[in-house]
């Protein structure tokens, strides 16, 4: 016969679990490789062919729009992600290395250098690295709720990108700052490769 003491121990260790599992079936509680949520990003395109200016982002469930908020200007842009807007601009005239959108700042990790990125608001960091050295069409975005790939659909074409978000869970407006650091790096280098 089992002692009083020792299923209680068992039924104590075996409850969180269960109760674990059954919010995150339920949806109640992000699961670290989740898809499928509605704020998922999928992918980014050009809306018009050749031009930089203007992006349609595509989520699981609806859409937004990334534009250059003057032709043929970079340092001013505006979001809209769902009923969300939001404005990012050059910290600095002329400067592509240093952002804000808000109260988020979107930065350069060394100066020069469009390869590593940090996107932070408060205590929250995400990091965005280029996968490999002098490929601007492979990007790895980090943070405490998973990973998110950012990626050219095809070879050398960067106006269609696909996007791999495993960190659904986490602040929409931080996800979109850390894929706009892959973008605004993708035109710095074909400015600078023509």
């Amino acid at each position: 016969m089992e002692c009083l003491t020792t299923r209680r121990r068992r039924e104590a260790l075996f409850r969180p679990v269960l109760v674990l599992m059954l919010l995150l079936g339920a949806g109640a509680l992000p699961a670290g490789d989740r898809r499928d949520a509605s704020a998922c990003f999928t992918g980014l395109n050009a809306t018009y062919s050749g031009s930089w200016e203007r992006w349609d982002i595509d989520l699981v469930d609806g859409g937004g729009t990334l534009s250059a908020t003057y032709s043929g200007a970079v340092d001013r842009w505006s979001v809209q992600i769902g009923n969300r807007s939001a404005s990012i601009s050059a910290t600095y005239s002329n400067s592509m290395e240093r952002w804000d959108c808000g109260d988020i700042a979107i930065r350069t990790v060394y100066s020069g250098s469009y390869e590593r990125w940090e996107v932070s608001r408060g205590g929250r960091t995400l990091r965005v690295a280029m996968i490999y050295s002098n490929d601007w069409q492979r990007w790895s975005v980090s943070g405490p709720a998973g990973t998110m790939h950012v990626s050219a659909t095809y070879s050398h074409d960067w106006s269609r990108w696909q996007i791999d978000d495993r960190m659904c869970a986490e602040d929409v407006e931080l996800r979109m700052g850390a894929v706009f650091a892959c973008v605004i790096s993708a035109i710095w280098a074909h400015r600078n490769t023509k």
